[in-house]
């Protein structure tokens, strides 16, 4: 196995170039995927060095509790998605890891949930129609339908702060790579932002104040986070870093960005939104010898943030404070679980 702590950009265009709109390459997709988000998540090293690398399930070996206050640990949950169960599904949890319940039930992979501004809906990816599609579904799993219903791979929903939009990722361009799209919330007036030949543009993600779309592009060589306004207009690299990052999450107030990038392994990393005054959050310690970190998504007060750790051949949901401290998972089972977003404060169920 490559080491693939880090995404290898070479792969990553390979996987690109690959996928078509032919139904016929849907089983090798799937086999693939499962096997590229093992290897982005665990790294070479977790085979070469298993004994050092183990999780210790010990209570006194895991770090300590992170301190969640009341309304965080009452009234959000963290989706997330796991192949527990045979198969990749959608599951919620609650911040405090207890109450893991599964929302999809289907032979096909659902990937990527993601909460809407209300926490009524959660759009996810699913591959059930033949090729992956932007579905949504009630936040208790019931009415699960298509939004895209395209020809055309479809992936990384992202919804606007108001709701009535999801920006996603399309391989419906010109060219065999991802371009930024954007539609309805019900699915209609789908419309292409970016058009960008032999690159890659994909992991959008709206900004809370409406105006911009954060994604990931490698036109100038790596992989750096852009912004745009949302209608595409005014795209401008934010990162600039000579590695590779990936995954831009925007703080609740809009005046930061979490993401990941910066060496082997991954790291959670965050910075202002203009750019600036980029630093880690997450590193590797005696305590957790294996922590690549990938998918960071926030609390809604902005205080905290989830994100995925691999670590002892598996991939864990775990949240940390805002600044990187007092990390600790929140599932611990030898499933791959990754892609948490934190859903905002959620209606009560009178309401």
């Amino acid at each position: 196995m490559s080491n693939c702590h880090q995404f290898n950009k070479r792969q990553v265009r390979v996987e690109h170039r690959s996928r078509t709109r032919m139904s016929s390459t849907t089983r090798r997709l799937k086999s693939g995927m499962k096997k590229a988000v093992s290897a982005l998540l665990v790294g070479a090293t977790l085979a070469t060095s298993d004994v050092a690398c183990r999780r210790q399930d010990t209570e006194e070996d895991l770090p300590k509790q992170v301190s969640l206050e009341g309304d965080l640990r009452t009234e959000t949950k963290i989706a997330f998605v796991s192949d527990r169960d045979g198969n990749y599904e959608v599951y919620i949890v609650n911040p405090d890891g207890s109450d893991q319940k599964r929302l999809t039930r289907h032979p096909a992979d659902d990937e990527s949930p993601r909460w809407s501004p209300d926490g009524k809906r959660i759009a996810f990816v699913s591959s059930r129609d033949g090729n992956r599609e932007i579905y949504v579904m009630n936040a208790d799993g019931s009415e699960q339908r298509d939004l895209t219903n395209n020809a055309a791979e479809d992936l990384d929903p992202s919804w606007s702060p108001d709701g009535k939009m999801i920006a996603f990722c399309s391989y419906r361009g010109r060219a065999a790579y991802p371009e930024i799209c954007v539609m309805n919330a019900d699915g209609r007036r789908q419309k292409q932002l970016t058009d960008n030949l032999a690159v890659v543009d994909w992991h959008p993600c709206w900004s809370p104040n409406g105006n911009s779309i954060a994604f990931v592009s490698d036109r100038i060589g790596d992989y750096d986070i852009y912004v745009m306004n949302t209608d595409g207009s005014r795209q401008r690299n934010l990162s600039c870093h000579p590695g590779d990052e990936y995954e831009p999450s925007w703080s609740p107030d809009g005046t930061k960005i979490a993401f990941i990038g910066y060496a082997v392994p991954n790291a959670i990393c965050v910075m202002y939104a203009d750019g600036s005054e980029q630093k880690k959050l997450t590193n590797v310690t005696s305590r957790w010898p294996t922590t690549d970190g990938r998918s960071p998504s926030w609390s809604p007060d902005g205080k905290m943030i989830a994100f995925c750790a691999a670590w002892a051949g598996a991939g864990e949901i775990c949240i940390m404070h805002a600044d990187g401290s007092e990390l600790r998972n929140l599932t611990n089972n030898p499933a791959m679980d990754y892609s948490p977003s934190w859903s905002p404060f959620l209606p009560s169920e009178t309401e």
